[in-house]
């Protein structure tokens, strides 16, 4: 079975927190890579704005 995460409870000034162990190391990480995923694709799509072709289609169907 999956261990989970060890929660610290904590009332402060402000409130209750919630402290989990991980690290602040780990979450700018994941934050930092989101961030350059989603640059990248508003970098695309602004590329496809600048340089329109006929039919072009900004947002491909689904079917």
């Amino acid at each position: 079975m999956e261990k989970l995460p060890k929660l610290d409870w904590k009332i402060g000034m402000d409130g209750l927190w919630c402290f989990s162990n991980v690290s602040l190391h780990t979450l700018t990480h994941a934050t930092s890579d989101l961030g350059n995923w989603f640059n990248g694709k508003i970098g695309l799509y602004l590329e496809v704005l600048a340089n329109p072709k006929i039919n072009a289609n900004l947002v491909p169907n689904r079917v």
